[in-house]
């Protein structure tokens, strides 16, 4: 590199780089501090530096190397970052998957970047609290302005380590908090820390914490209850969600829907009586839905009440309005009461391979998917019953309720409770979420569906999963007949399919372009040469790469190489040009492959992959609601959301593909 290049002349690259610029410096020299003109030219290091003390985002999970930094080479390398300046201008810093962090780094990072609203340090698998200065003023008033922070994977934090972390948040703009993976010992205390300085959550995952109980989750939704949008309670099994709601439900106004449900009324009497003052949209009340509401309401409010589950529900209510009340005065927090009820703004709720909500010997308890609805007023968009005993109350209430809004269902291994038709749970579920739903999973559901089973009226299906199910060849013709927009199928172990219906269905619906199919397992009366004939779109047959598969996910990794500025290499690992082949015809050819894909969902070359190939910038949407896990890419971005006005935000990096086409309507797919 010649001596005579300046900083400036570096901004316009340096600013095209973004954050993943540590994935293809001389990281050593930076952090080492060796000025050597052979190893990296003292100029375009100072610039460097100097472009990372004004960077709003800044990743070290991209890089293999940084991945395995410590932290005293953390606080050297912030140390070099901040030269003669006191604070760094960080909002998003991304540790995760830095194994040998432990925790005096971070705090160092947090000292040194006072604005920071965005921390993950998921898969620190010794990140740690205890002995470590949290309770410094500066670190303190850092993480005052943080919104997202994702703990997940840290396997040291416990009960007293979550509290200390809790307690630091306290006063902050937190919206964010993710405990997935974290030790299985978490248990109410944490959640109680919490939902004392953390009372404004939207979103809080505790996936895995066996020793949390009902009280801890209830704790948190009744405090929490005007903001909390994502729910994640996955494998919990110490929490019982009929004790939750058990008590609320009888002590929430539902005097009014009891008194029209006897009086005869119209449907309009009590959409206007119960929603009066609310500008949702009330249009889920349908005489229907509340046919089944009450089924499940009557149960709870007017049936005969176990003493037992009466007096715990009773005693958690008391306990949270206790809470509540002392920290009101305490904190002086804005009075809440009469505001929400319990879920009332819920959009995301995942309750699988959690303690059962309904039980064969205890029918008073049926219907708390019915009773959340009906808080919630018909929010939910996502919802994941997997693995549960489920009553078709349930089923019938959330779909009468969310209706238009319900988009993702997962109810893999699903258990269904009771007497009842399977055709009349069926037709009901899909009546309702059948025109609206994009993303479904049935696999090993045959309790749900039967042969009698109408997909016909699925029309905005993107993704659907039947694995292991008894479908027949009719059920699959009539969806692959009538679906224009579906692009993930699988149908693995399906041993009554045949596989040429799929064939055939392409013949008749050339609209069908599939990127993903699994037929594994499924009655193969053609050879897969056929479908791929048939599907010549097709990234992945199943679970592995067509030769256009491997071509798009190399154009994808291209693209985003020639974005980030990071350096191409061979199937070998090589940076070598191949014999003959000049260096401005790489380029040329690198940044041709960009350039076709400019107006194109990264979808459309990832698939639905969420391996390390599939890394690529993320975007959330406010105005969609796209987030929590979700994202879109930078193209869907730009054409789909910032052209529309939407408020876009930037998640940082990772792997996985893009909801657009799923949560929003994709004009680049």
């Amino acid at each position: 590199m010649s001596s005579s290049i300046t900083a400036a002349d570096l901004t316009d690259i340096v600013a095209a780089v973004g954050p993943t610029i540590f994935s293809y410096l001389p990281v050593g020299s930076l952090l080492n501090g060796i000025s050597s003109s052979l190893l990296v030219n003292k100029i375009f290091r100072g610039a460097i530096l100097e472009y990372l003390q004004e960077a709003a985002c800044l990743s070290f999970s991209q890089c293999p190397h940084l991945r395995k930094i410590n932290d005293d080479q953390l606080i050297r390398l912030v140390q070099r970052m901040l030269g003669d300046s006191t604070c760094l201008k960080t909002k998003q810093l991304d540790l995760s998957k830095c194994r040998k962090l432990k925790g005096e780094g971070v705090i160092f990072c947090l000292k040194s970047m006072p604005n920071i609203e965005k921390l993950s340090l998921s898969s620190a698998t010794r990140f740690h609290i205890t002995g470590n200065n949290f309770n410094d003023p500066s670190v303190m008033a850092a993480m005052k302005h943080l919104k997202h922070m994702d703990v997940s994977g840290c396997s040291k934090l416990n009960t007293p380590e979550i509290c200390c972390l809790s307690s630091n948040l306290s006063g902050s703009n937190i919206r964010v908090l993710d405990f997935s993976g974290c030790s299985t010992l978490i248990g109410d205390d944490a959640a109680v820390s919490v939902a004392e300085h953390c009372h404004n959550l939207e979103s809080i995952n505790v996936s895995g914490s066996r020793k949390l109980t009902t009280f801890g989750v209830t704790i948190i939704a009744f405090v929490c209850r005007s903001t909390l949008r994502c729910l994640s309670l996955r494998g919990c099994e110490s929490v019982k969600l009929t004790t939750l709601l058990y008590s609320h439900a009888r002590e929430f106004p539902v005097n009014q829907l009891l008194q029209w449900w006897y009086s005869g009324e119209d449907i309009s009497v009590l959409r206007h009586n119960v929603m009066e003052g609310n500008n949702n949209d009330n249009s889920f009340i349908t005489r229907d839905y509340v046919d089944v509401v009450i089924a499940a309401l009557k149960r709870i409010v007017d049936g005969p009440v176990f003493t037992t589950e009466q007096d715990e529900s009773e005693r958690l209510l008391g306990l949270c309005k206790e809470y509540e009340e002392r920290w009101t005065n305490h904190y002086g927090w804005v009075d809440r009461r009469g505001e929400q009820p319990l879920f009332g703004r819920l959009e995301k709720l995942d309750i699988s391979d959690s303690y059962p909500i309904f039980c064969l010997s205890d029918p008073e308890l049926a219907g708390v998917v019915a009773i959340i609805s009906w808080f919630n007023r018909g929010k939910l968009r996502e919802i994941n019953l997997s693995g549960l005993s489920i009553s078709p109350y349930a089923v019938s209430s959330l779909a009468l309720a969310s209706g238009s809004r319900l988009q993702c269902i997962e109810v893999s291994y699903l258990r269904v409770t009771g007497d009842f038709r399977v055709d009349q749970t069926w037709v009901s579920l899909m009546d309702e979420i059948g025109v609206s739903v994009c993303e479904l999973d049935l696999s090993c559901c045959n309790a749900l569906i039967d042969n009698g089973t109408n997909f016909s009226e699925m029309n905005n299906l993107r993704s659907l999963n039947l694995d292991h199910l008894l479908i027949e060849d009719y059920n699959m013709a009539v969806l692959l007949s009538s679906t224009k927009r579906l692009l993930h199928l699988s149908v693995h172990g399906c041993s009554k399919l045949e596989v040429s219906v799929l064939t055939k269905a392409k013949a008749i619906n050339p609209h069908l372009e599939l990127l993903d199919l699994d037929v594994r397992d499924a009655f193969m009366d053609v050879p897969l040469s056929t479908i791929r004939d048939a599907f010549p779109s097709l990234l992945k047959l199943n679970n592995r790469c067509t030769a256009m598969g491997t071509s798009r996910i190399k154009q994808h990794q291209q693209n985003y190489q020639w974005r980030v500025g990071a350096r191409e290499r061979n199937s070998r690992g090589s940076n070598k040009r191949k014999r003959g082949e000049s260096l401005n015809a790489r380029e040329s050819r690198v940044v041709a492959s960009a350039s076709m894909s400019l107006n194109c969902c990264s979808l459309q070359l990832t698939g639905f992959s969420k391996a390390g190939c599939t890394v690529q910038e993320m975007f959330g949407c406010k105005t969609c609601r796209i987030e929590f896990d979700r994202f879109v890419c930078m193209t869907c971005s730009k054409a789909c959301h910032t052209a529309l006005g939407h408020e876009v935000f930037s998640i940082g990096y990772g792997p996985g593909y893009c909801d657009c086409c799923i949560l929003s309507k994709c004009m680049c797919i």
